[in-house]
């Protein structure tokens, strides 16, 4: 890549991060990557899920297709950094670097506007609402996506890595994930005389005990099962009131997609149980669903290749990552990979406040992905 190409890129993901906006709410951002692509002719743009964008280029004698992802939303999270291209929405912010995300796919898109491969078309997909678990699978299931990958890939910046390193593993790359809103209503009373009301305070105790006894906490067993509680919220802050209702959320996660379903038949059995036995009504609603992402290996093999004819340190890594990406709905339909790329050994957490994705790591990115394209339209 020239240094005007990396300009281009670092400035653009600089506007993109100064312009962040929530899942499902991704209007100004892709009307931005519209505005990038405008003048680099691509056969074919498709609106999808409602701010999603398919940004294709097709080769001379299409034979096989390639599907590249980038996540196009931000975080309810109030930015602390100061530089100049600082969040402009006081609590939303880039801080999972989707802005490098989409700065990298769109320089695979500028490569490929002058580069037409020859027997592959490649299919840029900018998707919205993967924060929420919503985005992939909206995609996949829109009448207007149409496409039947032979491979599908997505890159991650994974901080704690050193800088530019690729992240490499065959099989799981990340957890099967579900969340699990739950409501126990039971009747208020006075404090003074509890007897006169139904408080879910015992109900939330044994189902935090429950749940615990569900996690099997070694990351290097099959069985691998977490149950994390996030939030209980229970009555109010009113001393003469003994509560009558809870709000409570747990996440689920593991490695296989199969025992995050049988855990969901045993949550439900615990949670009717224990309502009953405490004479509570129950509501609960799964949300933010989230697959495994499955690498295949031939996927593998094919980064692997490349990276190495690049001369770039690759890292295989011996356990999954324990957070949930949703473009596990993608490699458990179709041959592909997530990649990560490691975003510096000091740099803060996903999902920091102070974070901030790597600009250097944006060539990195872009340069890898030509040479998957390359090599796959070689084959």
């Amino acid at each position: 890549m020239t240094r005007e190409q990396i300009d281009i890129l670092t400035r653009f993901r600089h506007d993109l991060h100064a312009s962040p906006e929530l899942s499902g709410k991704e209007y100004n951002t892709k009307k931005m990557i519209l505005d990038f692509f405008r003048s680099r002719n691509p056969d074919q743009v498709r609106e999808i899920s409602d701010t999603g964008l398919i940004i294709s280029f097709n080769g001379r004698k299409s034979r096989r297709n390639v599907l590249i992802r980038a996540e196009m939303d931000a975080l309810p999270i109030r930015e602390t950094n100061q530089f100049y291209y600082k969040s402009s929405k006081e609590d939303v912010a880039h801080k999972c670097g989707h802005d490098g995300h989409m700065a990298i796919l769109s320089g695979v898109g500028d490569w490929c506007a002058g580069n037409r491969l020859e027997y592959t078309d490649v299919h840029l997909l900018f998707q919205p609402a993967e924060e929420t678990g919503q985005g992939a699978r909206s995609v996949l299931d829109h009448p207007g996506f149409g496409i039947l990958p032979d491979y599908c890939f997505a890159i991650h910046n994974i901080p704690g890595f050193r800088k530019k390193t690729i992240l490499l593993r065959e099989n799981f790359f990340s957890a099967s994930v579900i969340s699990i809103t739950i409501v126990l209503s039971g009747k208020t009373a006075h404090a003074a005389e509890p007897e006169n009301g139904i408080n879910p305070a015992l109900a939330v105790a044994e189902i935090i005990n429950v749940f615990n006894k569900l996690n099997r906490s070694d990351p290097r067993k099959k069985d691998f099962f977490i149950s994390t509680p996030v939030f209980i919220n229970m009555g109010e802050q009113a001393y003469g009131t003994s509560a009558g209702q809870v709000r409570l959320g747990y996440t689920f996660r593991c490695w296989e997609n199969e025992l995050l379903i049988e855990s969901q038949a045993a949550v439900r059995e615990i949670l009717y149980q224990i309502a009953g036995m405490n004479n509570l009504e129950l509501e609960f609603k799964w949300n933010e669903e989230f697959y495994a992402n499955f690498n295949h290996p031939e996927a593998v093999r094919m980064v692997r290749k490349s990276a190495e004819e690049l001369n770039y340190n690759i890292e295989d890594l011996e356990l999954p990552f324990r957070w949930g990406e949703d473009f596990g709905f993608f490699t458990n339909r179709f041959k592909g990979a997530m990649i990560g790329i490691g975003s510096g050994t000091d740099t803060p957490a996903l999902h920091h406040q102070d974070y901030d994705f790597p600009d250097d790591i944006i060539e990195t990115g872009v340069n890898l992905y030509k040479e998957i394209l390359t090599n796959i339209d070689q084959k």
